[in-house]
């Protein structure tokens, strides 16, 4: 134990510069997807669920703020 409560060392994170816990976490189920949408021929909003994003407008969301593209243009761009 630290003595510290959760929101302190989260704002140490950001005040260094660091990516948060949640940051990390989110580039793991993110960059899980991409191997999904490279991978297999699953529809969008199931690679969302297996990813652990239930709400499809979320992922789609925090996939475009990740990668500048949406899951669907992610998945077609080695397709020309």
């Amino acid at each position: 134990e630290t003595g510290y409560c959760i929101e302190h060392i989260i704002r140490q994170f950001k005040k260094n510069g660091l990516p948060t816990p949640n940051d990390m976490f989110m580039k793991i189920k993110l960059n899980y997807a991409c191997n999904l949408l490279d991978s297999t021929d699953l529809q969008i909003i199931k690679i969302a669920e297996m990813v652990g994003i239930a709400n499809v407008n979320y992922f789609d969301k925090v996939f475009r703020n990740a990668y500048g593209m949406a899951p669907r243009e992610y998945r077609c761009r080695n397709i020309f």
